[in-house]
């Protein structure tokens, strides 16, 4: 009964083999997009013609990023909210001797006004109590934000660093005074402008240990809301470390950061890092692993394929674009002998995209770079080199300029599409191809029975025929020579 009811059973699916990743279906991949499409819109929220002010705000306060900003609105409005407050700007109170009144805007002291601080707080107050009039005293524990800015007037003068932190003035010794001058100016320092330069600083590798203990030798004042002791904590944010001092309640007194911002948004190592992975040229999956090995805090894909098509590639774009107008200047009038070869991203016709390049002959500088895929010549492999070829020399014919020879090597389709489309253009093969096919051929004519002897003069024969294609300018010297 058991080994039917076994056998009856749905079996338990296999685990996923190692291998190429699962491919999706078009429909599949449409719904998982919408999924994900779902999620992302969970979390926006549309400010609409508030962006503006919004931006300003966080300009003021040199925050990181959009949801520091949030926060701290949403902690005013916490703290705001978690005090009773009357609505009205004119609360009467009728006392045990007579009737007397109290106006919220001259009786209170002036430290009650001063940074919406300190209220005016409406407390043992009894539901019979009434003013002169008869009108009993209304207390809503619900804060209205727009009627308390309106008396924004009254409030003096707040920096920064007394709003965020809570920090005044107001201090016994110089400590906290000093350590508000620090704050902006670490704070300022954090933000790099149009005319920093950072490029040639040198940039270290600093331990967690090794970081807490110099953080741990900054003394760091009491927090100003609860008068809590403030601890130290660590949060890596891709290959940045940012120390922040917060109290119990989660007061934020202070926060470091290892690396500026660029712009005041984006990491300075971040971008660094992904710039150097791609002019080295590396990939990211081999330097994220060894960061792996060392334990240390990198950058995710999702951050440097972002950098990588929002900075790094416009960059290297716009000057590849700049310094081939600048050589093309300078050969113009000149008559430009062009040296072009094709590399493949894959063997036989598996190969999905074919690069051609252009080179000067006499100055060794690259001229053009042509990328084509595969999908523009109809899915044909063989097809993309010459493709490549004819779109890259048509455009510099387009630049004015003055091609006498083309030198490539010994691929049919090019030289029929020379003898084609180019008939003004000398057409030449290169002589490392050719050497190497002489070698190639040399070899196999050795294995014959009778010419076993041949294998020995192989590279002494390959040798004269490059000094041959050297010394002769035409075929009818190469002819005299060989």
């Amino acid at each position: 009964m058991s080994s039917s009811s076994s056998s009856s059973s749905s079996p338990s699916p296999q685990p996923r083999r190692p291998g190429r990743p699962t491919i999706y279906s078009p429909l599949e991949k449409k719904r998982r997009r919408k999924s994900l499409e779902r999620k992302r819109a969970q979390s926006r929220i549309c400010i609409r013609e508030q962006i503006g002010r919004w931006m300003s705000l966080r300009e003021t306060l040199n925050v990181f990023s959009h949801a520091e900003v949030a926060k701290f609105l949403l902690d005013l409005y916490d703290n705001y909210e978690n005090r009773d407050v009357c609505k009205e700007s004119e609360v009467k109170i009728q006392e045990a001797d007579g009737n007397s009144t109290l106006n919220a805007e001259k009786d209170v002291p002036e430290t009650s006004l001063i940074a919406g601080t300190e209220r005016l707080l409406c407390e043992n107050l009894e539901d019979e109590s009434t003013d002169s009039s008869g009108e009993e005293c209304t207390i809503d524990n619900e804060y209205d934000l727009s009627k308390s800015f309106s008396s924004v007037k009254h409030l003096k003068n707040v920096s920064i660093a007394e709003d965020i932190l809570g920090i005044t003035d107001e201090c016994d010794d110089g400590s906290q005074g000093d350590f508000i001058e620090t704050f902006e100016e670490t704070t300022h320092d954090m933000t790099l402008d149009d005319t920093q330069d950072i490029s040639h600083e040198k940039i270290h590798i600093v331990y967690e240990r090794s970081l807490l203990q110099l953080a741990k030798k900054i003394v760091i004042p009491k927090c100003m809301y609860c008068a809590g002791e403030v601890d130290i904590s660590v949060q890596p944010v891709s290959s940045c470390v940012h120390l922040i001092w917060k109290c119990s309640a989660g007061h934020i007194a202070f926060e470091w950061s290892s690396q500026p911002l660029v712009k005041g948004q984006t990491h300075a190592g971040d971008l660094a890092l992904s710039a150097a992975i791609i002019l080295s040229g590396n990939n990211f999956g081999k330097i994220s692993q060894m960061a792996n090995f060392m334990k240390l805090t990198f950058i995710s894909a999702s951050t440097f394929f972002r950098m990588q098509r929002h900075f790094i590639v416009p960059t290297i774009e716009s000057f590849w674009c700049r310094m081939k107008q600048h050589i093309l200047e300078e050969l113009h009038g000149k008559e430009v002998v062009l040296m072009g070869d094709g590399c493949m991203d894959g063997p036989g016709h598996s190969a999905q995209y074919c690069v051609y390049s252009f080179m000067d002959l006499e100055t060794k500088q690259i001229l053009a770079i042509e990328i084509v895929d595969k999908r523009k010549t109809q899915l044909n492999s063989p097809f993309m080199e010459k493709e490549a070829f004819r779109r890259g020399l048509q455009k510099l014919l387009d630049e004015q300029l003055m091609v006498k020879e083309v030198v490539t090597d010994s691929h049919t389709q090019i030289s029929a599409l020379i003898t084609k489309k180019f008939p003004c253009i000398i057409h030449s093969y290169d002589i490392w191809g050719g050497a190497k096919n002489l070698g190639n051929k040399l070899i196999e004519a050795s294995r014959q029975k009778d010419c076993r002897r041949l294998l020995q003069w192989c590279s002494d024969i390959v040798n004269y025929f490059w000094f041959c294609c050297k010394e002769a300018n035409s075929y009818e010297k190469f002819i005299i020579h060989i």
